[in-house]
């Protein structure tokens, strides 16, 4: 199967000198006892405000951890790429501890079908919906991405955005992202070339779809 070449990513940090597309994450070093007592106490502090702000609800914490990243063998019946580079450099980074262990990526298609491709990482998150902001905020900083709206997540809950990305407004085929995070993970969703009407509707479905397959009970 051909190789795609990759469309510009969603980073959470920037390109320049990042080990992995997407939101890096640098491997954590072990703090001295007296610095994790105050970092606990400070958490315990963090999640008292949460609460306080209508956050930290039964829900949420029963939804930490619930999924863990599974790659589909499969998706809108095109088999996953595991030669592809995306792929390879993400096991790569995640296996020489350059970026977090749990980075995952995903591709789909060919040059003729056109492309799937998901990239993220597992990450426990109370407020998913500052995590997508973030996460687009931080794009939009180094590259152009497209108007990005709130959209219902579906069964797997936390928070998602999408948007369309018009070949005038980018050198290349018209494309579509979403970008989701949950107490589970994070991860971007796009989707470019296909042949298929990228209405905003249908992506967003698709996406969903993708989430209901990648998502298993951890």
């Amino acid at each position: 199967m051909s190789s795609p070449q990759t469309p510009p990513p969603v980073h959470d940090t920037p390109p320049d000198g990042a080990a992995s597309p997407f939101l890096a994450v640098p491997v954590p070093q072990e703090p001295p006892r007296r610095l994790r007592r105050w970092l606990l106490a400070g958490a315990a502090a963090v999640v008292l405000v949460l609460a306080g702000a209508g956050y930290a609800t039964a829900d949420r914490f029963a939804a930490i951890g619930a999924y863990r990243f599974v790659t589909p063998a499969q998706f809108n019946g095109i088999p996953v790429d595991t030669d592809s580079p995306l792929m390879q450099r993400v096991r790569s980074d995640a296996s020489s501890g350059t970026s977090d262990r749990t980075s995952f990526a995903a591709t789909y298609g060919t040059p003729s079908s056109g492309y799937v491709m998901v990239i993220g990482y597992e990450h426990h998150d109370f407020v998913p919906s500052w995590s997508v902001d973030r996460a687009i905020a931080r794009a939009a900083a180094t590259q152009h991405v497209p108007e990005m709206h709130s959209v219902e997540p579906g069964p797997r809950g936390g928070a998602m955005k999408c948007g369309i990305q018009r070949s005038d407004d980018l050198v290349g085929p018209t494309g579509a992202l979403c970008v989701w995070a949950d107490g589970s993970m994070q991860a971007m969703f796009s989707e470019f070339g296909t042949g298929r009407s990228l209405d905003p509707a249908r992506v967003e479905e698709d996406a969903r779809a993708f989430r209901l397959l990648a998502e298993q009970p951890a």
